[in-house]
């Protein structure tokens, strides 16, 4: 597998803990919830996936402990790599011969098929009493690998923790990065999102609502293709103010006629395209595209080692330095 046949990016979360009781949001000191430290609860957990394998509820997906680095622990830091196994369902196996592919096996459906995922937790010691650890995953063009390593976490947490402590995993929102994204970015659509059918856009569903709750069943987009400018205002420079000014876009860009709550750009970052919440930078969450400073072994799965530095060098130049832990 080339480098460029494949897509690389570090999604970047925060793991916080808060009694169940309490309100979302009123999260504890990391010290008060874990006598031993983050580090060492994280380690606990890898020893616990490495021991027993977790299903998923649905028993169609298992996660698993491939390697593990504690070499960094006194820096903060414990890396690896997970696997994601996708139950097989009699999965097709081809071979090309000639012109044409034929079928050569075909997967047990008792059986799973694999993918590596780099890893990385991280804390800032730093900050005695910080509220929250970082959890870097790698991520492909695919889908399923947090809804599984969450599952399979807070079973440990209610296992380790008992049943009155939550962990939670939420994305992580660098506003640096939403800067550093607006400009090597280039823009190609702005979404204006309702969460709501307005009134006056009864006729688009030809049916009167008069029930608010059962407005809220909609979602309406006010969609702008757009270059740079769009009259004149450079998107961009309005984009910076929110960052600068630390306000909210939906403030600074008003629409006469249209209310919205939330807005989404397609930006281009490198040569791929993602989708991003623009409303605020408190809101934009943390994705590294590290495709083309990663190196490959023979068999088309990132070096470790590779990896492992790109990370790492996010973590301490770039989140550490910007990122509130409180």
């Amino acid at each position: 597998m080339q480098k460029r046949d494949i897509k690389i990016n570090l999604a970047c979360y925060l793991i916080r803990f808060r009694k169940k009781s309490a309100r979302r949001g009123d999260y504890l000191p990391l010290n008060s919830v874990l006598p031993n430290g983050f580090l060492n609860f994280m380690k606990e957990f890898i020893d616990y996936v490495s021991i027993e394998t977790h299903e998923s509820i649905d028993k169609e997906r298992i996660f698993d402990l491939e390697h593990v680095d504690p070499s960094n622990l006194s820096s903060g830091i414990i890396s690896g790599f997970f696997s994601k196994g996708l139950r097989g369902k009699g999965t097709k196996i081809k071979k090309k011969k000639g012109r044409k592919a034929i079928i050569v096996d075909e997967i047990d459906p008792s059986k799973f098929t694999s993918d590596f995922y780099f890893f990385l937790f991280g804390i800032p010691l730093a900050i005695p009493e910080t509220k929250a650890g970082v959890f870097m995953a790698q991520s492909y063009k695919n889908y399923g690998y947090k809804e599984i390593f969450e599952e399979a976490f807070k079973k440990f947490v209610s296992i380790k923790l008992g049943e009155s402590i939550t962990g939670e995993i939420s994305i992580l929102t660098n506003p640096v990065l939403f800067k550093r994204t607006l400009k090597e970015s280039g823009f190609k659509k702005l979404r204006y999102r309702k969460h709501s059918l307005p009134k006056y856009l009864d006729n688009v569903i030809d049916n009167k609502i008069n029930n608010d709750k059962d407005r809220k069943y909609y979602d309406i987009e006010l969609v702008i293709s757009a270059k740079r400018q769009i009259a004149g205002v450079d998107i961009n420079k309005k984009l910076e103010r929110v960052v600068d000014e630390n306000t909210s876009f939906l403030e600074l860009a008003p629409i006469d006629g249209f209310d919205f709550d939330e807005v989404y750009a397609d930006v281009v970052v490198g040569k791929y395209r993602r989708t991003v919440n623009i409303s605020n930078p408190n809101r934009f969450g943390a994705v590294y595209d590290i495709s083309k400073n990663v190196t490959f072994e023979e068999d088309g799965q990132p070096k470790f080692d590779s990896i492992k530095k790109i990370a790492t060098d996010i973590l301490v130049d770039d989140i550490l330095n910007n990122v509130d832990f409180q």
